[in-house]
């Protein structure tokens, strides 16, 4: 079997599927618009616009369009699956789906998270959930991005909804899906995860926030600063901006690692942590988001991360025992080859027995306020106008 995988490159999930799918003795054919900037030693069959070229030769909209028609149909003629990471398409409209579901190919659609997430239903759900309070910065955040619209989420999802053979999610990303999917389970390549645990008297602890108000990066450095202030014996380091690399082999060294707050799953970076001997604290939600029962996360909010970061800091024995038990648990749930034969077996008739996740949000409980669709209907017109006076000012330019 040949199998598509693309068009984002999200925490390197694309290049590990691929490895994985190679691994099961299958061909991979990996297609990205652009490089990660965290994972720029990873390798592609195609880039469609490579990261680091002059702002003046990035190919244009109407270029890149022409780029994405011939790849497909290089695609469409030699591959059987196709993986859509992160709500993506080659066509505008998902015109592409369609397409291909007429030739017989097999889709899978994989959602990560804001791509499909939208803020207000999922303010909403939290509210009648009683978790709205603790998560308020980041709803404030979501709510500030303009870019965050309805419409284009719902259009993403229904297409999946209407063309995927399968569709890998979260029910806290998961709002406006109507369609029954199985829990989308974050691929390792656990060889590239070297395992060690320190087991230092003063213990380092370790934050990378890829984005400092998703994370909740603001109240972690108030808790080291307050546990300095009791004098407590631990090292901290801040990461941001590191390659991939030089994260994992800070993690190897590290102790503890404090990731988000204000997630209800475990993220990339904690099972990164757990894989490499760390004692991990992060928020989640074990029974909203099925995250299996021997799951060795520290599960905090911010009002009590400070009482638990005491705890492991002062508790080297505590922090060996959850050590170890972390790169059980990423090996048994996490590791990359399992995950990629999972996708497989599902796809096979009759490999769903039970989905994990049944939606119902969206058709008993959501309410889109008329006010604020048509706030946004107005916002992308003005995006759409954006767009064609920007096209016609390089037309008029290369006259």
């Amino acid at each position: 079997m040949r199998i598509f995988i693309g068009l984002a490159e999200v925490a390197n999930n694309a290049f590990t599927y691929a490895k994985a799918f190679q691994a099961l003795g299958h061909e991979a054919y990996t297609v990205i618009v652009e490089r990660n900037s965290f994972y720029l030693d990873s390798t592609y069959d195609t880039v469609l616009n490579e990261v680091g070229v002059a702002p003046e030769k990035l190919l244009s909209r109407s270029e890149m369009l022409r780029r994405r028609i011939k790849v497909f149909i290089r695609a469409l003629r030699n591959c059987d699956t196709f993986l859509f990471l992160f709500g993506t398409s080659f066509l505008p409209g998902y015109w592409d789906y369609p397409i291909l579901k007429l030739f017989g190919k097999h889709i899978v659609s994989i959602f990560f998270g804001d791509d499909v997430r939208y803020w207000y239903a999922y303010e909403q759900e939290m509210r009648l959930l009683g978790w709205e309070a603790d998560l308020k910065p980041y709803l404030e955040y979501r709510k500030s991005d303009v870019t965050d619209l309805f419409v284009t989420k719902l259009k993403r999802v229904r297409a999946a909804e209407r063309y995927a053979d399968l569709i890998l999610s979260q029910p806290s990303q998961g709002e406006l899906q109507t369609r029954p999917y199985m829990r989308v389970n974050v691929p390792l390549d656990l060889s590239q995860y070297h395992f060690n645990v320190p087991e230092r008297e003063a213990p380092l602890i370790v934050h990378a926030p890829s984005d400092r108000a998703v994370k909740g990066t603001e109240f972690v450095l108030e808790t080291v600063e307050k546990l300095k202030r009791e004098g407590l014996p631990f090292e901290f380091q801040l990461a941001e901006k590191m390659p991939n690399t030089g994260v994992r082999e800070l993690l190897a060294k590290a102790d503890i690692v404090v990731d988000q707050l204000f997630s209800q799953t475990v993220a990339g970076l904690a099972l990164e942590s757990l894989a490499t001997g760390n004692v991990v604290l992060a928020k989640y939600s074990s029974e909203y988001s099925h995250i299996p029962s021997d799951c060795p996360v520290v599960n905090v909010t911010v009002d009590t991360l400070p009482t638990e970061l005491r705890r492991f800091i002062l508790n080297r024995d505590l922090r060996r025992q959850l050590a170890n038990a972390g790169r059980k648990y990423v090996e048994r749930h996490h590791n990359h080859i399992k995950v990629a034969r999972q996708i497989l077996d599902w796809l096979k008739p009759g490999g769903i027995r039970e989905y994990d996740f049944v939606p119902t949000f969206f058709q008993k409980t959501f309410v889109m306020p008329s006010g604020l669709l048509k706030e946004e209907r107005k916002r992308m017109r003005r995006q759409r106008m954006k767009w064609f006076s920007d096209l016609f000012s390089r037309s008029v330019k290369r006259v």
